[in-house]
C-alpha cells in the first residue's frame, strides 16, 4: 500500500491521523511517518483498512437512503409439521441508517418481525440479521442510535463534575467545527437532572459519533429512544 493510497483512504472514510492510529493500533506519529513515506506501510495495514472501511460505513448515522427488509413470519418450514401461512417479505425505506436502526429497535421481538437486514441504494448489504441482533440488544456500542449520556455528581466533587460537563461540550464543539458542521447533530440537556442529581444529556446519533472523547468523559452511556417530550430539555448549541 502506497502512502498516497493510505492518505486517500483515511480522508475518504473521514478519519484524522489520530483516529486512524487508534483504529489500526498505532500512534499518530506512526501514521504521519507512513503518509510522509518516512517509514514503509506494513502489508497487513491494507487488509485492516478494508475491514475498517466497511465498519465505518456501517456506523455512519447519515448514510442513506437505505431499505429495511424483513419477513412477517419465520422463513423455515418444517416438512413434517402442520402447514402454516407463508411468510411475506416487507420493505421499509428510510432516509438514513440511523432512522432504519431506530425502527429495528422498535420492531425487535414482535411476532411479525423476522430475518431483518438493511441494504444501501446500490443493493449492497449494510447490516445483516446477526449484526442487527447486537444493535437491538445494545451490545454494539458504536451503532448510530440516540444515547443518554450521564456525568455523575453524587460520586464526586461537584466542581469536578462541572469541569467534566464543560470538557464534554468543548470536545463536541471542537469535533463539530473540524467536521464542517455535520447534519443532524442534536444534543439536549435534561434540566431536571441538573437541578436534582446527575448531569444528563441526550445525544443524537450524529452527535454521539462526533468524537470518542464522549466515551472517555462520561460516567454512563446507554442507548435510548429519541426524546419526545422536550418540555424539560434544553438544546445545546455547539
Amino acid at each position: 500500500m502506497k502512502a498516497s493510497d493510505f492518505r486517500e483512504w483515511r480522508q475518504r472514510v473521514g478519519l484524522t491521523q489520530a483516529d486512524a492510529g487508534s483504529k489500526l493500533g498505532v500512534t499518530r506519529g506512526t501514521i504521519q511517518n507512513w503518509e510522509s513515506e518516512a517509514t514503509p506501510i506494513p502489508h497487513v495495514v491494507e487488509s485492516g483498512c478494508r475491514i475498517w472501511e466497511d465498519r465505518l460505513r456501517q456506523i455512519r448515522p447519515e448514510l442513506g437512503p437505505v431499505t429495511l427488509i424483513y419477513s412477517d413470519g419465520p422463513m423455515f418450514i418444517n416438512p413434517y409439521g402442520p402447514r402454516r401461512r407463508l411468510a411475506m417479505m416487507r420493505q421499509e425505506p428510510y432516509p438514513t441508517n440511523a432512522a432504519a436502526l431506530a425502527r429495528v429497535r422498535e420492531l425487535w421481538g414482535r411476532d411479525d418481525f423476522h430475518n431483518p437486514f438493511i441494504i444501501e441504494e446500490s443493493g449492497k448489504h449494510l447490516w445483516n440479521a446477526v449484526e442487527l441482533a447486537r444493535v437491538a440488544a445494545g451490545t454494539d456500542i458504536d451503532a448510530p442510535l440516540w444515547r443518554k449520556v450521564t456525568i455523575a455528581r453524587s460520586t464526586r466533587d461537584e466542581t469536578t463534575a462541572d469541569m467534566n460537563c464543560k470538557a464534554l461540550m468543548n470536545a463536541c464543539a471542537r469535533a463539530y467545527r473540524a467536521k464542517n458542521i455535520p447534519r443532524d447533530v442534536v444534543i439536549f440537556r435534561d434540566r431536571n437532572g441538573y437541578a436534582i442529581n446527575d448531569y444528563v444529556f441526550y445525544f443524537s446519533p450524529a452527535a454521539f459519533s462526533l468524537t470518542p472523547e464522549i466515551k472517555e468523559i462520561a460516567d454512563s452511556i446507554v442507548i435510548c429512544d429519541e426524546p419526545q417530550n422536550l418540555m424539560n430539555l434544553n438544546e445545546i448549541n455547539l
